[in-house]
């Protein structure tokens, strides 16, 4: 009786056994079945993940295209039309196909981007972009809009906005003002500017290094901030001045405690100390140098650019018109002057020479060969005009006129000078002739058109 029932447990066990086995079995398979799934999903997704990053570096891709057309060939056109057809003939007419990307699980990805205009104006165009980044059998596409704006500039009608061009500038009264006007000189030093001087002029042009280390002169116009053009290396170190207006710097800035309230766009290398104002951005090619432990969110205003836009500061020439010319225009001729001014004389002169204080009544015009040197008494109101010399004007009071020469001294003191340009104070019977030209060009010829374009995003990058 015993042995039966051994044998009885014996078959009950394998069978057991049996089914346990054919349990796990089911269950592994299932587990496989389900890991296996979850795989191939993690995969798809993956891929779908990257299939849409790669359409938003199509984007990005044809963004820095047309960024590089504009920074490189746009002053090659004459006009918008020829410019807009250039950049529809690379970028309309047929797909870009990029394959920059690392294969993926044996899988090339690639980016297909379309550029269609959806807005066309005579200076302005708008234009859709759609990237699809595709990679094995994942697709997704990317858009955004821009719009591309022509604008016109010609170096003459810089020439017409200037208030005065000068090789060597020094200011040591208190204030220039021309709130809508224009400056171009060579480059700025600490001693050419009273430390407290506030030059308020909406646009100036340096064709040269600025390098101010020193007191709180103040730049730009904060009524009409313009653009500040310096071809060369810029330092605004010690100082808590204020800038106003867009800087664009041709050579390295150093920057430690002026108060910057415009972008500012450096080709070349940064060099940040404690603690500036930056109320935008600065955008730079080179190197960036700051301190240790140096504050985040002003970091987080310093970007790293491939390149930015360069810049021309237009040369100018003056000369004086033709002798009967000032005959017929009321003018009096005298040589090396040194006596005191007539009211509301004109006058053309080999030179004039008096340091002595003098009340000049009236507008007083004086245009001279050589140089000119006077002292108001009690301020000024005409033309000082030496295009081939140097003007030296000390005294009390408020200069308002203008100011031609190579070079240009303005007095120490609490002196105001309210600059006005030669159209606004001749019309159209200016004394003095003006010839703009670039290094290209030589002297004379055509004024140069040099135009403004600009690329906007006016939409973010989305998913369609």
């Amino acid at each position: 009786m015993i042995r039966p029932l051994v044998r009885d447990e014996k078959g009950v066990t394998l069978v057991a056994t049996l089914i346990i086995l054919i349990v796990v079995t089911i269950f592994g398979a299932t587990i496989m079945g389900v890991t296996t799934a979850n795989f191939r999903m993690a995969k798809l997704d993956s891929k779908s993940q990257s299939a849409y990053y790669i359409a938003e570096a199509g984007v990005h891709y044809i963004v820095d295209r047309i960024n590089t057309e504009i920074k490189e060939n746009s002053g090659t056109f004459k006009n918008s039309a020829d410019f807009f057809q250039h950049i529809e003939d690379l970028f309309v007419n047929e797909p870009i196909t990029i394959y920059d990307f690392e294969r993926n699980a044996g899988d090339q990805p690639r980016a297909v981007i379309s550029l269609n205009p959806v807005f066309v104006g005579d200076d302005t165009r708008e234009y859709r972009i759609s990237s699809i980044g595709e990679i094995g059998k994942s697709k997704r596409t990317a858009t955004s809009t821009i719009s591309i704006d022509w604008k016109d500039t010609s170096i003459s009608d810089i020439v017409d906005d200037l208030l005065f061009y000068a090789s060597y500038f020094s200011f040591l009264g208190s204030s220039v003002n021309a709130v809508s006007g224009g400056i171009i000189m060579d480059g700025l030093e600490t001693h050419d500017i009273n430390g407290g001087a506030h030059v308020n002029v909406s646009n100036l042009y340096f064709n040269g290094p600025v390098k101010i280390d020193g007191g709180s002169a103040s730049f730009g116009s904060p009524e009409e901030p313009g653009k500040i053009l310096v071809n060369g290396d810029l330092e605004l170190w010690d100082g808590g001045r204020a800038v106003y207006g867009e800087i664009r710097v041709e050579g390295n800035f150093r920057l430690k405690d002026a108060r910057i309230f415009g972008d500012v766009y450096v080709n070349g290398d940064v060099e940040l100390g404690w603690t500036p104002e930056i109320h935008n951005n600065i955008y730079y090619t080179g190197n960036l140098k700051v301190p240790a432990d140096y504050p985040a969110n002003l970091l987080a205003k310093v970007i790293k650019v491939d390149s930015v836009e360069s810049f021309e500061i237009p040369k100018v020439d003056y000369s004086l018109r033709e002798d009967s010319w000032y005959q017929e225009n009321g003018y009096v001729f005298r040589g090396h002057e040194t006596g005191v001014l007539a009211p509301n004389v004109k006058m053309v002169v080999d030179s004039y020479h008096n340091t002595q204080q003098q009340r000049n009544l009236g507008q007083v015009v004086i245009v001279s060969k050589g140089d000119i040197v006077l002292c108001g008494g009690d301020g000024f109101t005409g033309a000082l005009i030496a295009p081939n010399g140097k003007v030296e004007y000390s005294g009390d009071g408020t200069f308002n006129g203008v100011i031609i020469a190579k070079e240009i001294q303005l007095p120490q003191g609490g002196s105001q000078f309210n600059l006005k340009r030669l159209s606004e104070m001749f019309g159209d019977d200016i004394p003095i002739l003006a010839h703009q030209y670039s290094d290209e060009e030589g002297s004379g010829g055509d004024s140069q058109i040099i135009p403004e374009v600009s690329l906007t995003i006016r939409s973010r990058i989305r998913e369609e």
